[in-house]
Parts: structure tokens; sequence; C-alpha cells
């Protein structure tokens, strides 16, 4: 099976489906995640640290167990 796991946001995909990823890794399924936006604002407006919220999606997904096709597009904004 192959999967695309598309987050807005640094951590939306560890938090909205990390449990339904770990199973489908420890399957063996194909597996791609497309984060879109550096996280660079917080739900304020206030900047928040992008390479810091990077850093940490890559931790969790490696805690889950997976680090292979991990990108991230670092667009500033969605709108």
């Amino acid at each position: 099976m192959r999967i695309l796991a598309i987050g807005v946001h640094p951590d939306d995909i560890e938090f909205g489906m990390g449990a339904t990823l770990s199973k489908h890794i420890k399957k063996g399924h194909e597996i791609s995640i497309l984060i879109l936006t550096d996280g660079a604002r917080d739900k304020n407006g206030n900047y928040t640290k992008s390479d810091e919220r990077r850093e940490e999606s890559l931790r969790a997904f490696n805690i889950l167990g997976y680090k292979d096709d991990i990108k991230f597009m670092n667009l500033s904004k969605i709108t």
C-alpha cells in the first residue's frame, strides 16, 4: 500500500494521524510525508522558530519509526 500524508503545519501529521502511520510503518507500507508550511507563525500571529519545529517533526517521525521520505515545502503562509 502507498500512503501520502499531507500536513499544513509541522506537527499536524504527528498529532492527527501518528498512530495510524505507525501501524502502516510496522506493516512495511510505502509512506511519503509532505508538510506545506514552515510553521513560522502561531495562531496568534507571533513568529516561532521554524527550524525548531522542523526538527521536532523529524524527531517525532523517528519515534514513530519513520525517517525516509519527508518533504518540507517551507511555505510561509497559505491563504
